[in-house]
């Protein structure tokens, strides 16, 4: 029976893409090294088809063209054993093949660009992509494929994994939702779900010792609240809870979170001529977090302080953050001063 394998050089693209790793979650086994000779080498990874290479295979799609068929776009590099395993041992449907395709070349893209770097993002629901696994087994595997302990550091992780197990486990036990879901970038992690409306921030209750989801906030908040911040909104149906790195909220051209604003020098004087200000976007926002500019003097932050003032008139303590870089003391004081109970967040100095 006719195959549509292969060529060379797909094979080659789609095992320097993955970086010579098994893309199977939780195995990502070498593929590739030197063998027992001088100058030798050994393989044991292989391109396997997410759609079948002939009718009669597993997830063959007649829709296809023998070159799309044996396209980059329809092949994922793994080992030996997973690659039978898709097949045989544990058939998989193609949205998790493409799924787990996507987080291991994001994980290999990573390891590769170090900490800090730029990256793709991984966008999936939990319920597609690991059906009948439990949500800490696929959020652990999930960070896990895409090296967040890489780029955001081991403590870091951990504190994450924890704070995403538990709100999803509260939303699918407690909050009917029925979709759970991750998009994952080099810089911020956005949980999903389409339970009732909850803010985790907010509406935990406090237990003393605190447990699950209150303690996991807890504990990010303590071990990292200088490093790591999470806002919540509610959207279209859709708790949101996002994860970001204070370092890297400035840099120019990133997305940023939809509670997020960024308050540049020009806007700042803006406000003096025209005294009205506009954020658009912050419907449903739990906390709102705004950028200043860097090297603020003293009279850009009383105006920043009347703006922020005029822009979030209803924002009670402690819902409005301060990202505030490479300002003096007396800054941050005016600031304090004049938004009672704001927080203040030092990106750098």
């Amino acid at each position: 029976m006719h195959r549509d394998d292969f060529s060379a050089p797909v094979k080659a693209l789609l095992a320097v893409r993955a970086g010579h790793r098994c893309s199977y979650p939780q195995c990502g086994q070498v593929t590739s090294g030197p063998s027992g000779t001088s100058e030798g080498s050994i393989n044991i990874g292989v391109a396997a088809h997410i759609t079948g290479a002939s009718p009669g295979g597993r997830r063959h799609d007649a829709r296809l063209t023998p070159e799309e068929r044996a396209s980059y776009a329809n092949g994922i590099w793994m080992c030996q054993n997973h690659a039978h395993a898709i097949d045989v041992d544990d058939p998989c449907t193609v949205e998790q093949l493409q799924a787990w395709k996507a987080s291991a070349v994001t994980a290999a893209r990573v390891g590769v660009l170090g900490r800090g770097g730029e990256g793709n993002s991984l966008s999936l629901d939990l319920a597609d992509i690991y059906p009948g696994i439990p949500p800490n087994l696929a959020i652990g595997t999930t960070l896990e494929r895409c090296g967040i302990s890489k780029v955001w550091g081991r403590s870091e992780h951990g504190c994450v994994q924890d704070v995403l197990i538990e709100i999803a486990l509260n939303a699918l036990a407690h909050g009917g939702a029925r979709r759970v879901g991750l998009n994952i970038g080099p810089f911020k992690i956005t949980l999903y779900d389409d339970g009732g409306q909850f803010d985790p921030l907010r509406q935990l209750p406090p237990v003393a010792p605190p447990k699950g989801g209150s303690s996991a906030v807890d504990n990010i908040r303590r071990a990292h609240g200088l490093d790591l911040l999470l806002t919540h909104r509610r959207h279209e149906g859709l708790n949101e809870l996002t994860i970001m790195r204070i370092e890297n909220l400035q840099r120019e051209g990133l997305p940023l979170d939809p509670c997020t604003v960024s308050v540049t020098h020009d806007g700042l004087n803006d406000f003096v001529r025209t005294a009205t200000v506009e954020f658009s976007g912050m419907a449903g926002c739990g906390d709102v977090v705004a950028i200043l500019p860097e090297y603020m003097g003293l009279s850009q932050a009383y105006i920043a302080v009347m703006m922020l003032a005029a822009a979030f008139p209803s924002a009670p303590p402690p819902l409005l953050h301060l990202v505030v870089s490479k300002a003096s003391q007396y800054v941050v004081s005016i600031l304090e001063e004049g938004l009672p109970g704001v927080r203040i967040l030092r990106a750098s100095w």
